[in-house]
C-alpha cells in the first residue's frame, strides 16, 4: 500500500528501459526516499507452505474425465491454427495455482542449480545445466492442467531451501496482459547464481485431436566469475487426445543451452522433447545431446523420460543424436526423481499488493472442494473486474509500467524482447521485497495490507484488484519525490474505482 504514482508522460514499457530502478516506493531499496515501513499482504492466505507436493498436486481432480467432453465441445467452437488465448475454457481443466508459481517448478531442486557454479569445465556446466532444467519436469499435476492466467501487476514471491547452502529466491510478475508476459528472476544466494526470463505463452488449435500452448520467450543463467552465461528456452506442451482419447499432456520441441555470446562455437546442448510417433513408440520422450564447437555430433547423450529416470551414455564416434550408437559407453543415471526429495516453495508476506495466492483465493478454494460452479463465479469477478479496470485506466490516459522489470534491448533478429530485474537484491536470509524489514532481513509476520474480509468473498476481489506493483502516469499522480499516504490495498483501490 506504500506505492505511488508518479506523473509522467504517456510512455511504453519499452521506453522505460533506461530510468531509474525500484519503482515501488520500499524503503533502502532505491525506489524513493520514505522511511514508512511497506505494509505487507499475506500471500499464503490458505497455508499452501504447509502443505506436501503431493497435496499440491493432486488437487483439483482428474481432468481424463468429465472435463474431456467440456474441452471437446470448446474445440468444436474454433478451427485448426485458431489462437485459442481469447476461449474460455472450463475451470475442471485448471491447475489450483497461478502460471506466476508454476514457473517456479524450476528452482524445485536448488541445489542443482547450485551446483553449476563447481562444473570443472564447460563440458560439465552444460551437463549441470541440463539436470537443472530437467529436474523441473517431473512436477506435474494429476491430468492435464493449465495453471491460472495470471492479472495485470500480479506477483509471487517466495524462498526454498530457506536457512540451508542452497537458499534460493524467487520473483515473478506479471509485466503485460497484452499479450501475456511473464518475467521471473531466481538467485541462488550461496554461489550468487542468478536466473532472468521472460515466458509467453501462445495457444492454439495444431489439429483436431491436438491443442498446443507454445512457449516463446526464454530465460538467462549469469554465473559469477564465468566468462559465458547461458541462454535456455521453453517446451511446448500439447494436449492430445481431444478426439481420440484419453488426453494427456505431452512436451514437444527443442530446447538449447547455449552460451549467449558465442552459441556455434562453444560447448551446448540440445534437447528434444519428442512426441509419441502415431503407430508404435512410447510416450514422453526426451533425448538430448552435448555438442563442443560447431560439431553436429554429441560426444555425450541424454535419454529417457522427461517427467522421469534420464541416463547419459558418452559417444565415441561421430553418430547423430537422433540415432543410437553401438559403441555408447554404458549409460549412468543423469538425473532420477525417484531418489531426490522437491522443495516447496515459501511464499512470502510482501509489499506488492497483489500476492498470487491471494488474488486466486476463492478459486482455488472452490477447486479444491470440486465446486465447479463457485470456481466458475470466482473466476469470472476476477476477470470482469479486470476488464473494467482496463477501461478505467485508459480512459484516464494511464499506462502500466512494470515494478521490477524494464525491457534492455531486442534479442537480435527475432522481435523478441529481453527483459531485466531491476529491483532489490536480498540479503542472505532475507526477501527480494522485504529486505529492509528488520535487521536480519527476515520477513516480518502479522503485517496484512488486506483484511480477511478483503478476500473472503468473490465480489470483494474486485475491491482487491486494482492495486498494481508498477507505477502509472495518472492526472490524479502524486508529484514525484512527494511520500504518498499510506493507505492499505483495499482503500487504495476503492478510490481507484471512484476516479
Amino acid at each position: 500500500g506504500s506505492f505511488s504514482f508518479v506523473r509522467r508522460r504517456r510512455h511504453s514499457a519499452a521506453s522505460n528501459a533506461h530510468t531509474s530502478t525500484g519503482s515501488p516506493h520500499t524503503p533502502g531499496m532505491g525506489g524513493g526516499s520514505t522511511t514508512r515501513r511497506p505494509r505487507l499482504t499475506n500471500a499464503d492466505p490458505l497455508n499452501d507452505n504447509s502443505k506436501t507436493w503431493d497435496e499440491v498436486l493432486s488437487a483439483g481432480g482428474d481432468s481424463e474425465g468429465p472435463s474431456r467432453s467440456l474441452f471437446l465441445q470448446l474445440m468444436k467452437q474454433v478451427k485448426v491454427g485458431q489462437d485459442l488465448s481469447k476461449i474460455v475454457l472450463p475451470v475442471h481443466i485448471l491447475e489450483p495455482r497461478s502460471l506466476l508459481e508454476k514457473l517456479s517448478d524450476l528452482f524445485v531442486h536448488p541445489d542443482l542449480i547450485g551446483a553449476v557454479a563447481h562444473a570443472e569445465d564447460a563440458t560439465d556446466r552444460v551437463k549441470r545445466l541440463t539436470r537443472w532444467f530437467l529436474s523441473a519436469y517431473h512436477m506435474r499435476p494429476k491430468g492435464v492442467k493449465k495453471p491460472y492466467n495470471p492479472v495485470l501487476g500480479e506477483t509471487f514471491e517466495c524462498v526454498f531451501a530457506r536457512g540451508t547452502p542452497d537458499e534460493l529466491w524467487y520473483f515473478a510478475e506479471q509485466v503485460s496482459h497484452h499479450p501475456p508476459i511473464t518475467c521471473f528472476r531466481a538467485l541462488h544466494v550461496e554461489s550468487k547464481i542468478e536466473v532472468v526470463g521472460s515466458y509467453v505463452p501462445r495457444s492454439k488449435l495444431v489439429t483436431p485431436n491436438t491443442g498446443a500452448s507454445i512457449g516463446e520467450g526464454f530465460f538467462d543463467v549469469y554465473i559469477p566469475g564465468c566468462s559465458q552465461n547461458y541462454r535456455l528456452g521453453w517446451p511446448n506442451a500439447n494436449a492430445v487426445g481431444i478426439l481420440s482419447a484419453p488426453l494427456r499432456l505431452e512436451l514437444v520441441g527443442t530446447v538449447k543451452v547455449s552460451p549467449r555470446d558465442d552459441p556455434a562455437n562453444s560447448v551446448r546442448a540440445e534437447i528434444h522433447f519428442e512426441p509419441k510417433p502415431y503407430f508404435g513408440g512410447e510416450h514422453d520422450c526426451v533425448r538430448a545431446g552435448i555438442f563442443a564447437g560447431q560439431t553436429k555430433y554429441p560426444t555425450f547423450v541424454i535419454k529417457g523420460k522427461w517427467h522421469s529416470l534420464t541416463v547419459i551414455s558418452e559417444r565415441t564416434e561421430q553418430v547423430s543424436l537422433k540415432k543410437d550408437a553401438l559403441t555408447d559407453t554404458e549409460p549412468e543415471t543423469f538425473f532420477d526423481p525417484d531418489s531426490t526429495t522437491p522443495v516447496r516453495p515459501e511464499a512470502l508476506p510482501t509489499a506488492f499488493p497483489r500476492p498470487s495466492r491471494l488474488v486466486w483465493k476463492n478459486v482455488t478454494v472452490a477447486l479444491r472442494a470440486g465446486d465447479a460452479k463457485a470456481a466458475q463465479e470466482a473466476k469470472q469477478t476476477i476477470e470482469t473486474a479486470e476488464r473494467e479496470i482496463r477501461r478505467a485506466r485508459e480512459a484516464r490516459g494511464e499506462e502500466y509500467v512494470p515494478g521490477y522489470f524494464r525491457i534492455v534491448g531486442e534479442v537480435k533478429g527475432t522481435g523478441k524482447d529481453t527483459w531485466r530485474y531491476t529491483g532489490p537484491t536480498p540479503h542472505p536470509r532475507g526477501s527480494p521485497v522485504n529486505a529492509t524489514l528488520s535487521k536480519t532481513g527476515s520477513p516480518q509476520p502479522g503485517f496484512h495490507g488486506i483484511n480477511a474480509a478483503a478476500s473472503s468473498s468473490a465480489t470483494d476481489l474486485r475491491a482487491m484488484l486494482p492495486p498494481m506493483a508498477g507505477t502509472m502516469s495518472s492526472r490524479h499522480a502524486t508529484p514525484q519525490g512527494q511520500t504518498p499516504p499510506v493507505r492499505s490495498p483495499v482503500a487504495a483501490s476503492s478510490a481507484a474505482l471512484q476516479q
